[in-house]
């Protein structure tokens, strides 16, 4: 078991009270790739479930038997098409998921902990290729209608340098060819689209240069309010 499966829930266990935990809820957790919101999406869904919550952990795209049927041609990058049938894709996988699987999960008054959403349409296809945000908004809510906010929405910020050095460096050799092949401008612009919906949404903000224990701190203080 590695550190952050191993001492550091132990650390988890001791310092949080699972008791503040009264209503499950639905959480996001966003950011560009070598942000950390993987390991931190993990970290939340050990913690619920250690104090007797039940998860449905699930990431954009897939959780439902079409998305994870569309995954493989979104990721696909030798398959070219426009910024609009990218988001297209996308939206049809989420509509499917909150239709199929959140809001199910959430009327059993299970947890439901989610690495991505509309967010990144935003981010990516919006300002990063630059497809309308209006209409990206607009679609969005007519597809997830009282899903199209999460109870928590966290991003986690970094700089594209930082991001793209993270990825270097744990050898991550797809992430890194994306940046190389898209160049740091198309991600400064992605950035820039998190960082819009930060300020224009109720997003909450963490810094993503800290710690993996302090930030994770922060994410649980969020699920106990």
């Amino acid at each position: 078991m590695s550190y952050v499966y191993g001492g550091f829930l132990s650390f988890l266990i001791s310092s949080y009270n699972g008791d503040m935990l009264t209503n499950n809820k639905y959480v996001v957790i966003e950011g560009i790739d070598g942000a950390g919101k993987t390991t931190q999406k993990k970290l939340l869904v050990d913690y619920l479930q250690l104090n007797n919550q039940v998860v449905c952990d699930i990431k954009e795209p897939g959780g439902t038997r079409l998305g994870e049927e569309i995954r493989p041609i979104i990721k696909n990058s030798h398959i070219i098409r426009s910024a609009e049938t990218d988001f297209e894709l996308f939206n049809i996988c989420r509509r499917e998921l909150a239709q199929q699987v959140i809001r199910q999960e959430l009327s059993l008054g299970h947890w439901v902990v989610c690495d991505r959403n509309w967010f990144s349409s935003l981010a990516y296809q919006g300002f990063g290729q630059g497809l309308s945000v209006e209409s990206i908004v607009t679609q969005t809510k007519k597809s997830l209608t009282d899903l199209f906010l999460p109870d928590i929405s966290i991003i986690i910020d970094l700089p594209i340098d930082v991001a793209f050095n993270r990825l270097r460096k744990r050898h991550d050799d797809v992430s890194s060819d994306n940046f190389e092949s898209r160049g740091l401008d198309f991600y400064k612009k992605v950035r820039d689209g998190y960082l819009w919906l930060i300020k224009n949404y109720s997003i909450h903000k963490i810094d993503g240069q800290q710690s993996i224990e302090t930030i994770n701190q922060s994410i649980i203080e969020l699920v106990q309010d």
